[in-house]
């Protein structure tokens, strides 16, 4: 499958500005990724576009995996290592086929080398990029962060001849592809917050899910570094500090979804500690009924909202959805007030 022509069309007929196809170059330089994941990570093109303009030039079928069954046989038959290298999910599998959802082009290498190890022909199935993603972190989450933990141990050789500050800011490098599937697997799985914290002999990456905490993956000592230095780089810490705690802030773009991750570091016995607040900006403009208030509950925070003085308390564990209430009420009041003082 070539898809030269189909990508010099999309990047010609979606990028008229010369400014931008420049943009476009030096992004797909300096992160070392394919043009599909350039124009989606710059925005340039919308995930419906692209699968439009490749399943035009291609004739490839599109399909939606949240509506298609998934056949967890197809999973073990495709090595790991493809599916992460190539962000290729396989979905199901017959007597002497094999189907693989794809978002962008895939070499015919790769198409051989999964002929080869399933024994089967391969039929292509286009789909988006971020349901993709999300099956992969559903289906894999454990190999795959596993894989990338590795990934970075393997790099943080290749990295000595740079110095520590330099390595931590190198933007093509697993330690990034790492922490954003960290961010996107909480996100996915509705986790209230992240602790990345290192221990007598491992890393635990843990996540508060319904309130409780849930440990997810535990990871090499030697990746901690690395992992802690990049978040603090990315939340605009001061990177040199390890004593002190800080506070910092990360938005992320996640599957078109803005998210606020607030971050705070903590100096402990064995190293920083990183704690994430994960904070879904959609969710601050959920009104009361959304949030799961019924008609009886809703009536009372309503008549008490109007009253001319007093005090409301809202309590709650982490994650118990607070700070959304608090938000659902302010918006009320920005309709009916003048002014609000915070």
């Amino acid at each position: 499958m070539n898809s030269t022509g189909v990508l010099y069309n999309v990047e010609n007929k979606i990028i008229k500005d010369r400014n931008k196809l420049e943009e476009l170059k030096v992004y797909k330089q300096i992160n070392g990724c394919s043009t599909e994941d350039a124009l989606l990570d710059l925005g340039f093109i919308l995930e419906e576009e692209l699968l439009e303009e490749i399943k035009f030039n291609l004739d490839i079928k599109v399909i939606d995996l949240h509506k298609t069954f998934i056949n967890e046989k197809a999973i073990d038959l495709v090595p790991y290592k493809l599916v992460f290298e190539h962000s290729i999910f396989p979905f199901n599998e017959e007597a002497e086929n094999i189907c693989i959802a794809i978002y962008k082009h895939i070499n015919d290498n790769v198409i051989e080398t999964i002929k080869e190890v399933t024994k089967r022909k391969v039929n292509l199935y286009l789909c988006k990029r971020s349901d993709i993603r999300y099956h992969i972190d559903k289906y894999y989450k454990t190999r795959k962060i596993l894989y990338l933990a590795d990934k970075v141990k393997e790099s943080t050789g290749k990295l000595n001849n740079y110095s520590y500050d330099q390595q931590i800011k190198i933007n093509n490098s697993p330690v990034i592809n790492l922490i954003d599937d960290i961010l996107r697997i909480a996100v996915n799985f509705n986790a209230s917050d992240i602790h990345i914290e290192p221990m007598v002999d491992s890393l635990k990456i843990r996540l508060r899910i319904d309130g409780e905490l849930v440990e997810m993956y535990s990871l090499s000592l030697s990746i901690a570094q690395p992992i802690i230095g990049r978040i603090k780089v990315l939340s605009n810490m001061d990177i040199s500090e390890k004593r002190l705690p800080q506070d910092g802030r990360i938005v992320v773009n996640i599957d078109s979804n803005l998210i606020d991750f607030r971050v705070s570091s903590i100096p402990t016995i064995h190293g920083e500690k990183i704690v994430i607040r994960v904070l879904r900006k959609n969710n601050l403009y959920l009104n009361r009924t959304e949030l799961g208030f019924n008609k009886y509950e809703e009536e009372i925070v309503s008549r008490l909202i109007l009253q001319d003085s007093g005090l409301i308390l809202i309590c709650g564990p982490t994650g118990s959805g607070k700070t959304t209430t608090l938000y659902s009420i302010l918006n009320d009041l920005n309709k009916k007030v003048k002014t609000l003082l915070l």
